[in-house]
Formats: structure tokens, C-alpha cells, sequence
């Protein structure tokens, strides 16, 4: 995927088959502004037409697809080619296994010239030398246009009066020239034309066009020869916003349905006896449907979509109907390990916390010491952690009530992942509500249902009472251990097992041992 950055360069997202659900790793180091549509690429290399007309290849490093580092590209150098003259637009491109095939259109008389005198200088001499085949690599070195660039529009001796043109051409970039190829013969230029690789290591591609006024898609294959054999002719009832890939040699059709929420894709498969319906894939966009576009994902069709606050997702589907990834989010994964808000906020808590303890422990260290009554010991570390996931688990789920997101989707949220504060805002919900609840239930009963359940309870350091003060600072540091994880270990090494907000707070979490708990007492008489 594509997107300008809004300062002249070019982002680009890359994801592999083998990549984590939801991550999207950065192409950064790009400039310029791409045509429409005019990106391709298969297992070899990835292919960018700009919309000044340059033309920009990058090898795919198979070795690094399967890395989850972002510091790693995925492509190896950028390697610039001769660009297409102006006036000459891509319509559609493909990756074939030798090159470059792009289907143009053309709006300069003077280059329109250049490629039609080059197109008769490749038919003579296939003429001549019966030995080379059209549509295969070896034809490629005698004949083609090494440069396009001096064809501008101009007046020259051979265009002496401007016209208005919109031809189009089919043009093949290999072995660095330009060559044109023949259209179909009985191909319109009408309606809306895809250039398809059928495979990965395909020398030629398929051209499928789709026509809106009577729903027809024509789609030629070429032969062995290179000639393109009769089209196949099939009728898609009621199709919007089509679109067609190949998919384990077959082509498949996607066409948005208009029922449904959000964005739901009807999938088929054509063959030239009919088409045959594989199923319908639905993406809830919150905020309106935006774009969506079918890729070959492995063995199956997958969906990318992006709505109208630009956050894409990912659905994929095989042939036989099932769905092999359900749809998910995806977001581009920092470049570097310490890039992001999630580790600004992660350094900022615990920059605080040091400051804090070390606050804390400089305090009279007398004043410091737990004398626990006989009837209470300290609560153990397991039954205090049990306690707090059923305290937090009421408060997760509301959260995922209230904003209708799943847990999985609050668990894997970080700040700033995808460039806003919004995809943490479940979590966030949370924690602030697991905070307002521990609050008000141990301001008023000394324990939450957790505790309850265990004989758990809150006490000041001597096993008073502790105020509302100490209680409101013990449980806001709850959104600081939540939101820095490595804090949680603390009530580990302290002596009398507190959290940072019980450091704080001067409190700590006792057992009833009047009621049948178990606990430490080592402390109990300031020991």
C-alpha cells in the first residue's frame, strides 16, 4: 500500500504471508507521487510508475521476508529505469517473470509517433528472423524503444497541428527498452482494463476488461505463441465496484454488495463456462467505507480495506469459501525499537516511579515498618493476584461493551500504533474504570469483590484504616502498573510485598487470619 507523507516523499507498507496478524512494515527512504494504480509486484520485484512518468523497480529479498524486524528491508536497492515521456499515462501494470508490462494511454501525438514507429520496427523484424517467437524473452534486443523520453508534445515537422488523442498502447519493459506489444484485435477501449498475471512466474499477463453498461467481462489469455486467443465472455448481474486477481491460476472477481453493513465482498470464480460464487467477506468499518482492493494472498483471495479515517484491514479467504484470516486490523510497525508514544509513555511512568521510590526510601526508615495486628498477616502474592483479574475482568468487559471491540483487540492496543491516540481508548476505558471501582469499593468496605473473596482487605501500615487520600493515590498508580507492565514485579522484592502504590500510599493488602486465611506474619508485631 501507498500513501503520500504530506512532505513530498512516499509511503509505502509491505506485509508477507508469514507476518503477524495486523502488522505492516514500512518502505521508507521513497519520494515523489506515484500515478494512480501504478504499483506492482510479484515473488521478484516490486515496480513504481510516478506520475512525473519515472519508472522505479526494487528487488524482493526473499531471504528477509519471514523477518520481523522493521529495521530490515524486505527489498534490496532502488534501481531507476527510463521513464515514460509526458502524455503518456498507466492504466494498468503487471510483473511478468521478464519484465515490466504496463497498458498506457496516450495523449501525446509526438509520443504516440515514437511508440508506433517502434511497434512496425518490431513487426518487421520478427518478419525477418522466423527464428524469434513474439511473446518471448529472447526476441528482445534488435528491435524496441531504448528511449521514450525525447518524444514531447512539442511542434515538429511530423506533428505540425495539435490534436487531442486518447490512444492506448501495451507496452512490455525488458532487458532496459521499451517494447510495444499488440492488443487483443477484437479488444474495445472501453470500460475499465486490469493487466493480470495469471502466476508468479508468468512471462505474460491476462488483460480482463470489465464493461458497466452491460455488466460483461471480456477476458483474453495469451497463447503460447504469444497471440492472444479468443476472449471469454461472461456477465457479472448487478456488479459494483468490481475487481479481479488470480488466485492459484484461477481469476476471481470481487464486487461490493450493496446490502450489508459496512463493506461486504462478494467473491467469485470465472470460467468460461460460467461464474461460480465462493463466498462473501465483511468488514465493519466504523467510520465509513473508504477503499478496498483484492489481492492474491497465498492460496486464498484477500481483502484490504481502509475506511474513511485512512486505518486499513485485512481479510482472506479461500477458494472454497472458508475464511483463513478473519478480518483484522492492520498497522505499520515502528522502525526503530525505541519510536512510538507506547515507549515514550512506557519511559515517562517509569521515570516517575524511580523518582518516587527513591523519595520513598529516603523517608524515617521507622516510620516505614508494618505492625500488623494478631488477626491479620500479609496477603500472598497469589491470592492478591487472583483477586485482581476478577476485579479487572468486569471492568474489561464493560469496556468492550461500551466501545464494541473485542478483548483481544483492548489487549493488543498500544499507543500511537497507527498514529492516534483512538485504538487505545478501550484500554483506557479499562483502566479508568477498573480505578474509579477499586476506589469507591475500598473507600467504603476496605476490599473489592475480589478481596472479598478471599479475605482480602486494605490496611495502613499499623492495620488501621487508611484514609480516602491514601486509598485515591494507592489505586490512580493501578493505570501506571497497567500501563508499564514491568512494575507488577515489584511486590516481589519488597519486604512486605507492596506495589508502587502502596509504597506511595503507606499501605498494605492483609488476610483476615480470623476468618481462615493464611498468611505471613512475620510482621505482625513489627518484627
Amino acid at each position: 500500500m501507498a500513501y503520500p507523507d504530506g512532505k513530498g516523499g512516499l509511503n509505502l507498507l509491505t506485509r508477507s504471508v508469514g507476518d503477524p496478524p495486523g502488522q505492516l512494515l514500512p518502505l521508507d527512504g521513497l519520494t515523489g507521487t506515484l500515478a494512480p494504480g501504478a504499483m506492482a509486484c510479484n515473488r521478484y520485484q516490486l515496480w513504481l510508475i510516478y506520475a512525473d512518468g519515472g519508472v522505479q523497480s526494487m528487488p524482493l529479498d526473499r531471504g528477509a521476508t519471514q523477518l520481523t524486524d522493521p529495521t530490515i528491508s524486505r527489498f534490496g536497492p532502488v534501481r531507476t529505469w527510463l521513464r515514460l515521456p509526458e502524455g503518456v499515462h498507466p492504466r494498468s501494470l503487471a510483473v511478468g517473470r521478464d519484465g515490466l508490462w504496463v497498458l498506457v494511454q496516450v495523449q501525446n501525438p509526438a509520443a504516440l509517433k515514437v511508440i508506433d514507429d517502434s511497434a512496425a520496427e518490431t513487426e518487421n523484424h520478427h518478419a525477418s528472423d522466423p527464428t524469434t517467437e513474439p511473446g518471448l524473452s529472447k526476441r528482445a534486443s534488435p528491435a524496441g524503444v531504448k528511449s521514450l523520453s525525447s518524444a514531447k508534445s512539442t511542434k515538429d515537422e511530423s506533428v505540425s497541428t495539435p490534436r487531442v488523442i486518447d490512444e492506448p498502447r501495451l507496452l512490455e519493459y525488458t532487458n532496459n527498452r521499451w517494447f510495444v506489444r499488440p492488443l487483443p484485435p477484437d479488444w474495445t477501449n472501453q470500460g475499465r482494463t486490469q493487466l493480470i498475471p495469471p502466476t508468479e512466474d508468468a512471462v505474460r499477463p491476462w488483460l480482463v476488461t470489465y464493461t458497466a453498461k452491460s455488466d460483461e467481462v471480456a477476458w483474453w489469455v495469451p497463447g503460447k505463441q504469444g497471440a492472444w486467443g479468443e476472449p471469454v465472455r461472461l456477465t457479472l448481474a448487478e456488479a459494483l465496484e468490481p475487481t479481479f486477481a488470480a488466485v492459484q491460476g484461477q481469476l476471481v472477481a470481487a464486487t461490493r454488495s450493496k446490502t450489508g453493513t459496512g463493506l461486504a465482498i462478494q467473491l467469485s470464480i470465472l470460467r468460461p463456462q460460467r461464474v461460480f460464487p465462493v463466498g462473501t467477506v465483511e468488514i465493519d468499518l466504523r467510520k465509513g467505507p473508504g477503499r478496498w482492493w483484492l489481492v492474491p494472498y497465498a492460496q486464498a483471495a484477500g481483502v484490504v480495506a481502509a475506511d474513511a479515517s485512512g486505518q486499513q484491514w485485512l481479510a482472506v479467504m479461500d477458494l472454497k469459501g472458508q475464511m483463513v484470516l478473519e478480518p483484522a486490523k492492520m498497522a505499520p510497525k515502528s522502525t526503530s525499537p525505541w519510536e512510538g508514544a507506547q515507549y515514550l509513555l512506557l519511559v515517562v511512568v517509569l521515570a516517575v516511579t524511580t523518582v518516587a521510590l527513591v523519595v520513598f526510601w529516603r523517608r524515617d526508615p521507622l516510620g516505614n515498618r508494618v505492625e500488623l495486628p494478631r488477626d491479620a498477616g500479609l496477603a500472598p502474592l497469589p491470592l492478591r493476584l487472583v483477586a485482581a483479574l476478577i476485579d479487572l475482568a468486569p471492568c474489561v468487559l464493560a469496556a468492550c461493551w461500551i466501545t464494541g471491540v473485542d478483548f483481544e483487540a483492548i489487549w493488543a492496543s498500544r499507543p500511537m500504533d497507527t498514529g492516534s491516540w483512538e485504538d487505545p481508548l478501550p484500554k483506557l476505558l479499562a483502566i479508568t474504570l477498573f480505578v474509579v471501582y477499586t476506589t469507591v469499593a475500598e473507600a467504603t468496605t476496605r476490599r473489592t469483590l475480589g478481596k472479598a473473596l478471599f479475605h482480602l482487605r486494605v490496611a495502613g501500615l499499623k492495620g488501621e484504616r487508611p484514609g480516602l487520600g491514601a486509598l485515591l493515590g494507592r489505586n490512580a498508580m493501578k493505570a501506571f502498573d497497567l500501563l508499564a507492565p514491568p512494575l507488577l514485579i515489584l511486590p516481589i522484592f519488597s519486604p512486605y510485598r507492596q506495589r508502587f502504590g502502596d509504597l506511595l500510599a503507606r499501605t498494605v493488602v492483609v488476610i483476615d487470619l480470623k476468618q481462615g486465611g493464611k498468611g505471613s506474619t512475620d510482621h505482625a508485631q513489627g518484627e
